[in-house]
């Protein structure tokens, strides 16, 4: 059976894996086998060896080894297909750029970074969530208040975060941490994505009313290397809490895997 990695961003628990990992993997798992990668270094239990950040992949070619013992620790030695949402789209092509003959097709879900610089704005929102996060009672009113004006800000239409069907979600940002991931994105220009493309056909999910990054010139420049993308209308970055796109992805996705 094929077998299908998933790498997502840099979140507080690992909650978020679940949350992320629940929308996907039971259709995916129905054609492959699905695993869900924890990243060295993120927050809250994939601490590197004593704690110590100097222990994780800090460059790129670090992270792609530290992949490659991922799948030799798992037995894996067919390549393998690659779904990146977010700062998991850059461990996804770190992989694909060393070791190209381990991987099949990569879909790139709201890449960040990528394909077009991460917008001030919402770095300096992001930057100011956690501060004052810190700064509050998890459990009152005013943590809920600060996770709507930040997560909201991700989605097209802020009432996805309640209407959405794993609340885990809300749940991984309840617990704020200190990532301790060394490794930081890189723009990636059209010689090196016409080559990754070239390798491993790559698909890139994004959506109109992205907020990290501008959408239009991540398409734009994605274009510009034969990349193949797939853009909603009415989703943000975090498109995975919205419908229909969240269930339409899924079904393109396994299309895009299986042609």
């Amino acid at each position: 059976m094929q077998v299908s990695f998933l790498f997502t961003a840099l979140v507080p628990t690992r909650d978020f894996y679940n949350a992320t990992g629940n929308w996907l993997f039971p259709e995916l798992s129905k054609d492959y086998c699905c695993i869900a990668v924890d990243t060295i270094g993120d927050m809250g239990r994939s601490c590197p060896k004593d704690n110590n950040p100097g222990n994780g992949p800090g460059t790129e070619e670090e992270t792609a080894e530290w992949i490659v013992q991922v799948l030799k620790e798992l037995h894996i030695q067919q390549p393998v297909h690659v779904i990146g949402y977010s700062m998991g789209t850059t461990l996804g092509t770190c992989f694909a750029r060393f070791y190209p003959e381990k991987v099949g097709k990569m879909i790139l879900m709201a890449p960040v970074f990528l394909l077009a610089p991460v917008r001030i704005l919402w770095l300096a929102q992001a930057i100011s969530f956690g501060l004052l996060s810190q700064m509050v009672s998890q459990e009152g009113s005013m943590a809920k208040s600060l996770q709507d004006w930040f997560f909201g800000s991700m989605v097209a239409d802020p009432k996805s975060l309640a209407n959405m069907k794993h609340p885990e979600l809300r749940k991984a940002t309840e617990s704020i941490g200190t990532a301790q991931v060394r490794l930081r994105p890189t723009f990636l220009d059209v010689e090196i994505l016409t080559q990754i493309n070239q390798n491993c056909p790559t698909l890139v999910v994004i959506g109109q009313r992205e907020n990290v990054v501008d959408p239009q010139a991540a398409v734009a420049h994605a274009q510009k290397a034969n990349l193949q993308v797939i853009e909603y209308e009415n989703a943000g970055h975090m498109f995975f809490c919205e419908s229909p796109a969240r269930d339409d992805v899924i079904e393109r996705a396994k299309e895009f895997l299986s042609t």
